[in-house]
Order: C-alpha cells, then structure tokens, then sequence
C-alpha cells in the first residue's frame, strides 16, 4: 500500500482477514524476505563493508583488514569479524517471555544468538585454551522466576583439535538481583574437595565454566542423566536412597566455609510466614494452621542440638542426578534406569544446585530430603508411605555414616517439611487438589509425635 494512504490498507486488512490463506501465504514469504535480506548474518555484512570504506580514514591504524576479516585493537571487547553461518538460524525457545521482564533486561541480550555466542566462546576459551571453537546451536529457556532468577540452556558444539566429543549443553543461571559468583566459586571448591568429575566413590558435582557479567549470569556443564526423582520408584531404588545418604555425608564432611547460616529458627519462621500465607487465601483453614504450626514449634523445642556443618540445604530429589555417562556400562544399558540396577560398580550420582549452601545443621538434608519423597508419593503414587522403604533406607544409611543420634532431628525435619510443603502445593495448578491431604498428613505426624512421647 502506498505510504499515508489509510483507506487503502483499511481495504487491505479487510481482505486479508477474509482470506486467511492468503495471509498465511504471504506472511511466510515476507518471513523469507526478511532472513534473506535482514538476518544477521546479512545485516553484518553490509556493517563490515561500511566499515572498510571508512577504515582508510583511520591514519592511526585502529581497523585493519586482513583475509577478509575485521581485526579490531585489544581495548575494543567486541571486535567486527565475519560471521561463519547465518546466526539467525539458531533457535530460540522463550516459553516465559523472559526478555520483557523489565527487572531482567540483560536477558534480551542473554537470548541474542549473537551475543550469546561470543560471551560462550569466550568463557570457553579461558578455561579450554582457543584451540577448540564454540559454535552456539539452540538456546532455550528451562526456568524462570519473574523478577527474581532464570535458568537458560545453551546447546553447543565444537570445531578444532582435542574438541569434546558431540554436543554440550552449557546450564546459565542468572539472578535479578545481582551477580551470583559465590556459587561458581563454591562448585570449583567442592570438585577441588573431592567432588571432580572423577571422584573415585562416583560422587560429583557439575563444573563451573566461567562468569558472564553483562548477563548477570555464570555457567555451569549440565550433566548427562536424569533427576533421582524418577527412579526412586523402579528396580534399584533402596540402592539409589543408600547412595544419596552417602552423597550427603560426604558433603557434610568435606568443611568447605561458607558465611552464611540457618538455624531451627530461621526454619520455623519461614514455616510461619507460609502457614500464614495459606490461612489467608483459606481462612477455613486459618484455625487449623495455627494449631500445626504451634505443635511443629513445640516439636522443635524438643529437638537435640548438633554440631552445625555444611549442608545443601535445599536437598531434594531433583537436585540428584543420576549420571548416565557410565564409564563401564553393562550390555544394553542407555538409560540411568538400567544403570542403577548395576551392581557391579556404585551409582554414579552428581549433585546439583548448591544456591542455598550453608552451615546448619546435617539432620536438616536428610529431613528435607524425605519430607519431599513423602510428598512425592502422596501426589504421584496416592500413598505418602509408598516410598517408605527407600526413605528408611535413606535415613539408616545416614545415621551408619554420621554415627550420631540424629533420627530425632530427621522426623522433626521431616514433618517440618511437609508443613511447607503446605505452602508449595498451593502454589502450583496441578498441586492444588492434595493441599488438604497434606494438612491432614502433617496433622496426623504431630498426633503420632505426641503419643509416642507420652
């Protein structure tokens, strides 16, 4: 339509909306219109020829041309080079719109092919050496918290000598409120602790890849395998709830320093300010709640103390990964499933998400870990108790290795659990229907509790 003319593009959309094929028709060749005239790959090149029409007016010499490249000097961060395939093509899956978050805008640039790419390779590259060049394939969006933090997955693959075999999936984790180095640094600690990826009881953690500051973000590898989550249910599971105890034991021990604590007070009074959170939105329930929430304070009074060490803190089955790259597989095995049925050798186990990491107490994991496998048999499987073979696996394996008494601490911070799990379900769709059968079960714990001290 010509420009300015209002009736006429009127007239056009008109049309267009009575012929939807032809819209379609024409919206896909004007998207081929666009990557053949405007991606960017097209876009830098017509950049790169306006560019060495100018750099004859550099005296100094600051642009050179050389190959067909653009090198810039050392002080310029982003020097113009040729692109060696069209990086538009690279796909981007945002499922959560995340680079509108106006608390997030670094990630707009974060999901930018482009830009991505070359802050990739370069974390690489420090840690790799240059040899091995990072080609970006597809970026996708796997976790996000408005406001708050996202996870993005970058799939990637190599050129070069002594280039990793296959593709890699590098894990960005990137924080609203600030950079979050203390957690690289802590994973590279641990791995220098025992924790490395050829730990000889098979028990790792992933590695720290670098910091990508202008996202706010650092990297991690993502390990091949697959969430203890699954597969506490199949063949193997009392193996896997041993390995988990010992996993956690392992941290316990290491002694890696962290300034930052939690304590039973701190747990009770998140429990409190969630509990509250529920009575709001079901004031039914408000009077109930209270009445849980004062029997889980007079359980916590008569907890032991124990001696305060690292811990993971927010230990639960997701945050296991049960490693799939087995270095001696049986006949067959192409799956974490049918690994963990091997007895020949121990599961291979990495643990994952270390943002909470602090001194507290150890009885606190172990809790945390169960009261989740609880909550995960009541809403997957009908029957809170469906897993309590491998939960009491889980916890006598744990008191082996500690050799303390804590099997109090455990069941306190178990129930402790499950009252906040109170919380979380009523913040999920899917959870919503077994809210109350998470109250009653908690109601149920404390009552049993009770009698047993009496």
């Amino acid at each position: 339509m010509p420009p300015g003319d209002v009736e006429q593009l009127a007239e056009a959309i008109d049309k267009l909306l009575a012929h939807p094929e032809e819209a379609r028709r024409l919206g896909e060749k004007a998207r081929a219109r666009c990557l053949q005239h405007y991606s960017m790959h097209r876009i830098a090149e017509k950049l790169c020829s306006v560019v060495s029409q100018l750099a004859p007016l550099k005296p100094d010499g600051r642009w050179k041309m050389e190959d067909g490249r653009w090198n810039a000097p050392a002080h310029i961060p982003y020097p113009i080079s040729h692109i060696p395939y069209p990086i538009s093509d690279v796909p981007v899956l945002d499922p959560f719109g995340v680079d509108r978050d106006p608390k997030m805008r670094f990630l707009a640039e974060a999901l930018t092919p482009a830009l991505a790419e070359r802050r990739l390779a370069q974390c690489w590259a420090e840690i790799n050496g240059a040899q091995q060049k990072l080609r970006l394939r597809a970026i996708k969006v796997v976790r996000y918290k408005p406001a708050r933090r996202c996870l993005i997955e970058y799939d990637v693959s190599f050129d070069g000598p002594r280039s990793p075999p296959g593709p890699l999936t590098l894990l960005g984790k990137a924080n609203a409120r600030d950079l979050d180095a203390t957690t690289h640094d802590l994973l590279e600690t641990l791995r220098n602790a025992g924790f490395g990826a050829n730990a000889t009881d098979g028990i790792s953690v992933p590695e720290p890849l670098g910091i990508i500051p202008e996202f706010q973000m650092w990297l991690q590898m993502k390990m091949p395998g697959m969430p203890a989550t699954e597969l506490f249910s199949k063949p193997g599971g009392i193996e896997l709830a041993r390995r988990v105890a010992e996993a956690a034991h392992k941290l316990h021990q290491t002694g890696v320093a962290t300034e930052r604590r939690h304590t039973l007070t701190d747990e009770l009074r998140i429990l409190e300010e969630k509990l509250a959170l529920v009575g709001r939105s079901r004031p039914q329930w408000a009077a109930r709640l209270q009445q849980l929430f004062a029997a889980c304070e007079q359980l916590a009074a008569s907890m032991p103390q124990s001696q305060p060490c690292g811990i993971h803190r927010d230990f639960y089955p997701a945050q296991v990964m049960v490693l799939t790259d087995h270095p001696n597989p049986p006949p067959g095995a192409t799956s974490s499933q049918s690994l963990v049925t091997d007895h020949r050798s121990p599961i291979r186990i990495c643990l994952v998400d270390f943002d909470l990491y602090c001194l507290g107490d150890p009885a606190l994991d172990i809790g945390n870990f169960i009261g989740h496998m609880s909550e995960q048999s009541l809403r997957q499987l009908g029957n809170p108790r469906a897993l309590a073979g491998q939960e009491r696996a889980l916890e006598e394996r744990f008191l082996q290795l500690s050799g303390e008494s804590a099997d109090i601490a455990i069941q306190c911070y178990t129930t402790l659990t499950l009252a906040r799990h109170i919380y979380l379900s009523t913040q999920f769709p899917e959870r919503q229907n077994f809210t109350e059968a998470l109250l009653e079960l908690c109601e149920l714990r404390l009552e049993q509790g009770q009698k047993l001290k009496s």
